[in-house]
């Protein structure tokens, strides 16, 4: 029962943080406010060291919905111009290698972390599958989320900045 109560403390603690940040962004104008107003909040909470948690069934949730989206997105008429963008999804391919490599490598020697760890923080790719595969390999789960939460969150901070 107290574990209980503590886990709805920390997930609690995390919406409230979040809808504080939220609000400031909402007060600040920025684009997007809600979400990144409360990723900044949460994020730096939790580098803080703040008992933040997040609902498994919230993000199993979460999840499916932007699972539907994204798979909405995907028409007949997109596959058919793959062919198109072979030269692009070859260079893409190249530069994923390429700076997963380089971020492992910054990681490993100026970050410190071990080298599953560090590649798991470093390698692009949803967030879920790399903390769970890389907490299942042995890497630290929490640095993994917070390098993962700390790129998409500079990712959403700057190109909607972009666009406005």
């Amino acid at each position: 029962m107290i574990a209980e109560a503590r886990a709805f403390g920390r997930i609690a603690l995390a919406l409230a943080i979040g809808s504080v940040g939220g609000y400031v962004g909402y007060r600040l104008d920025l684009p997007l406010a809600w979400m990144i107003g409360a990723m900044v909040f949460v994020t730096v909470s939790s580098i803080a060291g703040a008992p933040v948690a997040l609902s498994p069934k919230l993000r199993a949730f979460m999840i499916a919905v932007l699972g539907v989206m994204l798979g909405s997105a995907f028409t007949p008429e997109l596959l058919e111009r793959v062919g198109r963008w072979s030269g692009s999804l070859a260079v893409l391919l190249v530069v994923v290698v390429a700076t997963t490599m380089l971020v492992m490598a910054y990681f490993d020697r100026v970050g410190g972390m071990d080298r599953v760890t560090a590649f798991f923080a470093g390698a692009p790719g949803g967030i879920n599958e790399m903390v769970i595969t890389g907490g299942h390999l042995g890497g630290d789960e929490r640095v993994i989320a917070l390098s993962h939460s700390l790129r998409i969150l500079l990712i959403v901070f700057t190109v909607p900045f972009g666009y406005r």
